[in-house]
């Protein structure tokens, strides 16, 4: 089984989010194991996480849109070791922000 490392920083309101849910759902389930890894929505963001409710995915809440050096770190060392547990034969970033902290 091959197992995907999807990321994205957060399920808000838009096409990133829709395309990351039916990318997940669309992989052969007998083919692909998927884990779905977002950050919080952010103050007046609407929230799509509903699409994901139905898939393998968790949430690490220092993972946002904003920069900060701070909550980026704790990004970095909670996705590494969650990449350490998972041990992903493709990682799959989506957006900025998860395509900075998932390539390093």
């Amino acid at each position: 089984m091959i197992r995907v490392l999807r990321v994205i920083a957060r399920l808000n309101i838009g096409g990133p989010a829709l395309h990351v849910a039916n990318l997940t759902r669309g992989l052969n389930p007998a083919r692909f194991e998927t884990l779905l890894v977002t950050g919080q929505i952010g103050p007046g963001e609407g929230d799509m996480s509903d699409l994901a409710r139905d898939l393998n995915w968790q949430v690490i809440p220092d993972m946002g849109r904003e920069i900060s050096p701070l909550a980026d770190a704790v990004t970095l060392i909670k996705l590494w070791g969650l990449m350490r547990r998972y041990r992903p034969h493709i990682v799959h970033t989506h957006t900025a922000k998860a395509g900075a902290v998932g390539r390093v």
